[in-house]
């Protein structure tokens, strides 16, 4: 009798230095890549194109705009000339700068009541927004009067004086009286 040999299995290969090989799904390649691109393509739009546009129609409005306001500089190029004739034309001859003056008849006016019967009026000057009132024969009270008188006015800013004695009795004196008035546009 022969003794007959099991015969055990034999391993041949090793368990946990198989590689596993799987076959790549082409489904989900191309869903990848599809999204990849459609992803891309709304990056270019809104990334890319319409910033572009945007820019675009900025860049016409700006043009726009410009032709207007070149337009408009033709258009008024003359305007001086213009406001010059309707003043001429509408009686309206006073400049901007003698327009912003108070009324001369104001002036005058203040200076009148002022003065009153306090003195002699020699001579009233009136130069932009400055009052010169000349008096002679008066007394350095009624001066300091009219001064106080003066300085209460609303449309007065400061006064000033010089006077200077006659001579021939020293209670007379003549006087300069500057009355520096607020500008025009003070008064409103």
């Amino acid at each position: 009798m022969q003794f007959i040999k099991p015969k055990y299995p034999e391993k041949r290969t090793i368990n946990f230095a198989k590689q596993i090989k799987t076959t790549p799904k082409y489904s989900l390649i191309l869903g990848g890549g599809a999204i990849g691109v459609i992803l891309l393509v709304i990056f270019v739009k809104f990334g890319f194109v319409d910033q572009f546009q945007s820019v675009g129609k900025a860049q016409e409005t700006y043009q726009r705009l410009q032709a207007q306001i070149e337009e408009m500089k033709e258009i008024t190029k003359n305007y001086s000339e213009v406001t010059d004739l309707y003043r001429r034309m509408g009686n309206d001859f006073l400049t901007e700068e003698e327009a912003a003056e108070w009324n001369r008849l104001d002036v005058l006016k203040i200076a009148e009541d002022s003065v009153k019967d306090r003195g002699e009026i020699e001579s009233i000057s009136i130069t932009s927004n400055q009052l010169m009132i000349t008096l002679d024969k008066t007394s350095l009270d009624l001066v300091s009067a009219i001064v106080a008188d003066l300085e209460k006015q609303e449309e007065t800013a400061y006064v000033t004086v010089s006077t200077a004695g006659t001579g021939q009795n020293n209670n007379q004196v003549s006087a300069d009286i500057f009355v520096y008035l607020k500008s025009g546009g003070e008064q409103q």
